[in-house]
């Protein structure tokens, strides 16, 4: 039996899957509600619809979440955002959990020195990140957790599953009580002569 961690907590206490789960489901949402106002024939790009997914993703996060004891996010500058669950930070991207770019793995200074502070006896290479895989269309296909070293070298991922909340779908309302009438009376039109 092996002795990998295989689950976030498995590595931190404080990854609890619930959490992380209720996170993915709020990044799922905006993004898909986001996507669905996308209007490429209005002049609609790439660029304004990233942007609109991620403005909208952090502000989600930051009213739906800041009430938890378990979460808090930082906004040192201008559309940078970097939240904690517990103490660890962690940062979402829309990228490929496989190949991401630099750019994704790029750390902050604040990311650098959370981290420090969790782990001031050289644990301080590792550092974790929420990727957000989408479709062409910029559907979400797939949300997961990943843990990376220092080289970029990804060490640990667990697909994000969603919650009960994503998973349920709209139902009709129940239709109300019917009432109970008489059999209509059918003749015919006074002047409507009958033909035999």
């Amino acid at each position: 039996m092996s002795n990998e961690p295989r689950l976030p907590s498995d590595f931190h206490s404080e990854l609890i899957e619930r959490r992380l789960i209720e996170i993915a489901d709020l990044i799922r949402d905006v993004r898909r509600r986001t996507v669905d106002l996308y209007e490429p024939e209005e002049g609609d790009g790439a660029w304004s619809l990233g942007t609109r997914v991620y403005e909208r993703t952090i502000n989600k996060l930051d009213d739906e979440l800041s009430s938890k004891d378990w979460f808090k996010c930082e906004r040192p500058q201008y559309l940078s955002f970097l939240m904690y669950v517990g103490s660890v930070p962690i940062k979402y991207k829309r990228d490929k959990v496989d190949s991401p770019s630099k750019k994704s793995l790029q750390r902050s200074h604040a990311e650098i020195e959370a981290i420090q502070m969790m782990f001031p006896f050289g644990a301080e290479g590792f550092f974790w990140r929420i990727f957000v895989e989408t479709d062409l269309e910029g559907y979400v296909l797939r949300t997961v957790l990943a843990q990376f070293d220092s080289k970029g070298t990804c060490s640990f991922r667990w697909d994000i599953p969603e919650g009960m909340k994503s998973a349920l779908t709209a139902v009709a309302p129940a239709l109300k009580e019917g009432v109970n009438l008489p059999p209509p009376s059918i003749s015919l039109k006074k002047g409507v002569i009958e033909k035999t």
